[in-house]
């Protein structure tokens, strides 16, 4: 410089100046560390809810399903024990009468009725053929009869062996009827009437028992 300086020491030293330092304008650089995130996790955790909710869900389906099945399963049953109560409520209220089964009053005078008109046609309406060819024999038959004292069937419970004896025990029921009305007593609590009898193709005529 051209001003003089303030010192008389002769002795010229080195100097060292530090170098200043500037205030670094740079922003400081983000450690390289490595950042844990859960977002995977969260992503797997929501993901194992969704799945036990939707097992859940099937589950309570299927539960649901077996649940209809077995409530469709039982109303059909119960449709099917209605419809067979009703059937069994219509069925017509049917009596039997057997030799051995008529005790009362009522039933063993229908019975003799209907034995007397059996014997007499039976035996006015004798198979000749069996007759002349000595053909006899027994059958069980069962006849059915409605209130008014018509035929509802007639059915051979156990045969002859010989077809003329058959054919002639149809015949005969059927050329003595109708039968007489059922009384009151009768009427009351059934619908049908069904004579069980052993008919007996004899030498002697028609008998039953």
């Amino acid at each position: 410089t051209d001003t003089p300086s303030q010192f008389n020491d002769p002795t010229i030293r080195e100097l060292s100046p530090q170098p200043m330092v500037k205030a670094s304008t740079q922003k400081p650089q983000a450690i390289d560390q490595p950042i844990t995130t859960t977002s995977h996790s969260d992503f797997r955790i929501v993901n194992k809810k969704t799945s036990e909710l939707q097992e859940a869900k099937q589950e309570q389906h299927g539960s649901d399903k077996e649940d209809s099945s077995l409530s469709a399963e039982i109303a059909s049953l119960r449709a099917k024990l209605d419809k067979q109560r009703q059937s069994y409520a219509k069925r017509p209220r049917l009596r039997r009468l057997t030799s051995v089964a008529t005790k009362a009053s009522v039933d063993a005078e229908y019975m003799n009725k209907w034995i007397n008109k059996v014997v007499f046609v039976g035996n006015r309406n004798f198979p000749k053929e069996a007759l002349q060819n000595k053909i006899f024999g027994s059958l069980r038959l069962a006849t059915t009869l409605k209130q008014n004292g018509t035929i509802k069937s007639v059915e051979i419970l156990q045969s002859s062996g010989f077809s003329i004896l058959d054919n002639a025990a149809l015949q005969i029921v059927h050329m003595a009827s109708p039968f007489p009305a059922f009384p009151p007593e009768i009427r009351k609590d059934t619908d049908q009437l069904e004579i069980i009898r052993t008919w007996n193709f004899e030498i002697s005529g028609l008998s039953t028992q």
